[in-house]
């Protein structure tokens, strides 16, 4: 299981006499998956501290950090540690989810297109796929009907024998153990309409946008939280300043940051950020873009700097699969 990246706390002092200071850990449940490094040092400092899962389940753990020094008047201080360990659920991630072929008198009858599956959370992701048709007989499919991880489909659409008209099918992706279908923020589209059964939503394209009439089944659920990515585990978030958040540009402790998501239900949106309840200032519509989810939320001042500060978006009693923001120090200027 990866590890966490550390993060850091900072000892400073107030006053003229000599600073002694000790860091111990300690931790109450899960073992000893809690260290610091140095452990002691003398006038003002800073602590790593790094929490190693090792062969930890799923769960929540808790430790803390006891910080004393000799002569000081708010000696000893404690600093609560909690360690998240998520199970490695996968997620699908499609590189489409609508296809439109063409055929006629002057164009070939069988058309095929290739359509990308990748794995856009943790463990391992084993799907099946299955091609349906709604009118037309059997003309739609799509090889190969199973894999494992990333792969690539060829979809055929086989209109020989057809008559002139439309004809609408639906490719539908299953895999154990998936959290959710999640698939890339489209630029356009046509809107969809949709009903629900009992398990899945059907939503039909309306003609437009270049698409033909399609189905494709999703998911139902109360809400299906999922925060839109650049590489499957970092946010696509936008900083304060409405620039990209990257290691390269961290936001500070203390600004808010735009999440961009999907899935958002009529539930309470909250968000924890390494493990902190962070204060969201905006949960809703994302203006100008429509079908597009969007949460703005505040970075507690306790964050330390990191590139990989982890990010947990609830909608209701749903959880998104966790992503990674960068942060910086308060006092560090932003890097070039």
């Amino acid at each position: 299981m990866q590890s966490p990246a550390a993060q850091e706390i900072a000892i400073s002092k107030q006053g003229d006499a000599p600073l002694n200071w000790r860091v111990a850990a300690s931790t109450t449940s899960g073992g000893n998956w809690l260290a610091v490094n140095p452990a002691s040092g003398t006038e003002a400092g800073r602590v790593a501290v790094r929490a190693e899962p090792g062969a930890l389940g799923p769960g929540e753990y808790r430790g803390s950090l006891t910080v004393t020094a000799d002569g000081a008047i708010n000696s000893p201080l404690q600093v609560p540690v909690t360690l998240t360990v998520e199970r490695a659920a996968p997620v699908i991630r499609l590189s489409t989810n609508q296809l439109r072929f063409a055929a006629g008198p002057d164009t070939a009858q069988r058309g095929t297109q290739t359509l990308s599956i990748t794995n856009a959370g943790f463990g391992t992701l084993d799907w099946r796929a299955a091609a349906t048709t709604f009118n037309g007989g059997a003309w739609l499919n799509v090889s190969p009907s199973a894999g494992s991880g990333a792969g690539s489909l060829t979809v055929t659409a086989d209109a020989t024998g057809l008559a002139g008209g439309t004809f609408t099918g639906r490719i539908t992706f299953t895999a154990d153990g998936a959290t959710n279908f999640e698939n890339g923020p489209r630029q356009s589209w046509a809107e969809p309409r949709c009903g629900s059964t009992a398990r899945t939503r059907r939503c039909s394209t309306l003609p437009g946008a270049g698409v033909d009439p399609g189905e494709l089944d999703l998911p139902v659920a109360a809400a299906a939280p999922g925060v839109f990515t650049l590489d499957g585990r970092r946010a696509a978030a936008l900083n304060q300043d409405n620039q990209l958040n990257t290691p390269q540009n961290p936001a500070p402790p203390g600004s808010v940051i735009q999440l961009f998501v999907t899935g958002l239900g009529a539930g309470e949106t909250r968000v924890s950020i390494n493990a902190l309840d962070s204060p969201v200032r905006y949960a809703g519509p994302a203006p100008g873009f429509p079908g597009l989810g969007q949460v703005n939320v505040e970075i507690p001042v306790q964050i330390g700097a990191s590139d990989t500060v982890r990010v947990v978006l609830r909608s209701g009693t749903a959880e998104a699969p966790p992503v990674f923001i960068a942060v910086r120090s308060p006092s560090e200027n932003p890097r070039p």
